[in-house]
């Protein structure tokens, strides 16, 4: 009986019974409490895109709109300048002539107008006036004056004399009105040569005010046009390319001579796929790997979407969405203290958080990739 029992369920149940059945139970529980935390528990699902750090303004490129020779460069690559630093300088050759001697002639004729409004408001005082022109002027006047003045006077006393002899009867009356009239004559011309001595003097004013208005405009066309053979800086930056023109080489209108990099707020620029772009707002959190800072030591830089194009952009058979972020801190730093500034330039690759789901939701959404005959990867 001992020997059949050995064949027996019962034995066989009590040989392989397992000596330790709780290790079973606690599977199981803990497979329970697997699938009943699927639901509850969320990750974060995040895209990559790659990025680049660069100014929020675009570089400007430095180009001359006139020809010439170099007289003066001060320029250099990395060099740092502010707006309105002289940056090169052309020779301007004929037109600086001409600049010297418009500023001349306005001098002169502003002169001119000077002693002409003196005239005109009646000063007669030779040395008050400043031109020689004017000064001669006057001096003829008062010379034709002071000879009208003594025929007025001699005049006078002419008349004078033949009214007394006109009352006394020694006069005929013929004789004291031709004395009268030669009289009358003279206060006449007089008055004529005043009048149009006068009339000559603001014709002259205002011509030479029209002339001044016109030179004025002709100096400021030129000194605009000197302008242009001054090139300097129109923003704060750094210059990041240069032709290397050194003095008497020459330029020529729209001929790139250097590149600033404006010195403005930071930003990353980050090319995102078509396929995450809706989960992508104003506002979100970007993380940022740099490529030159190994992210196990330095951690990872912060940043937040400010702006996402409208527009798809298509190159070379990849399509994608420019989103460009504001940058939450300009360096990263180690353990120790030392900090790495961030620079423009600087290669990255950006982490979207795009959504948050549950690990059911992922594991469904994976079974659905595996079982919907109608999903297809492009």
């Amino acid at each position: 009986m001992a020997a059949d029992y050995k064949y027996t369920v019962d034995y066989l149940k009590q040989k392989y019974k397992s000596k330790h059945p709780w290790i079973y139970w606690l599977f199981v529980i803990m497979l329970i409490i697997v699938i009943v935390m699927l639901p509850v528990v969320k990750v974060e699902v995040s895209s990559q895109s790659r990025g680049i750090v660069r100014a929020v303004e675009e570089d400007v490129q430095i180009k001359p709109v006139v020809q010439g020779r170099v007289e003066k460069v001060t320029m250099s690559i990395n060099k740092a300048v502010k707006a309105g630093d002289t940056l090169l300088v052309v020779s301007s050759g004929q037109l600086s002539a001409q600049l010297e001697m418009q500023t001349r002639l306005l001098s002169e004729l502003s002169a001119r107008h000077g002693d002409l409004r003196k005239l005109c408001a009646g000063v007669r005082i030779k040395d008050s006036l400043s031109t020689f022109l004017y000064k001669s002027d006057l001096a003829d006047f008062e010379q034709r004056l002071a000879e009208l003045a003594l025929r007025d006077s001699i005049l006078h006393s002419e008349l004078r004399r033949n009214k007394q002899g006109a009352d006394a009867g020694v006069v005929t009356v013929y004789d004291y009105d031709q004395s009268l009239a030669e009289y009358k004559s003279v206060k006449a011309e007089t008055e004529i040569l005043r009048q149009q001595k006068l009339f000559e003097w603001n014709n002259a004013r205002q011509e030479a005010e029209q002339e001044m208005t016109n030179m004025v405009g002709s100096i400021a066309r030129l000194e605009k046009e000197m302008a242009d053979y001054v090139i300097i800086s129109p923003i704060d930056g750094t210059i990041t390319e240069y032709s290397g023109l050194s003095e008497n080489s020459f330029v020529y209108p729209g001929e790139t001579v250097a590149v600033i990099s404006p010195d403005d707020v930071m930003m990353v620029e980050c090319t995102v796929l078509p396929a995450d772009i809706a989960y992508v707002h104003v506002g979100q959190p970007v993380r940022l790997q740099f490529d030159a800072l190994d992210y196990n030591q330095w951690g990872l830089g912060k940043a937040e979407v400010s702006d996402i194009d409208n527009n798809i952009t298509i190159e070379q058979n990849a399509s994608y969405f420019t989103v460009r972020c504001k940058l939450l801190s300009d360096s990263l730093s180690l353990k120790n203290g030392y900090a790495a500034p961030i620079r423009k330039g600087m290669t990255l690759t950006g982490r979207f958080t795009l959504t948050e789901r549950s690990l059911w939701q992922l594991l469904f959404d994976k079974i659905d990739d595996w079982f919907n005959p109608k999903l297809m990867k492009s």
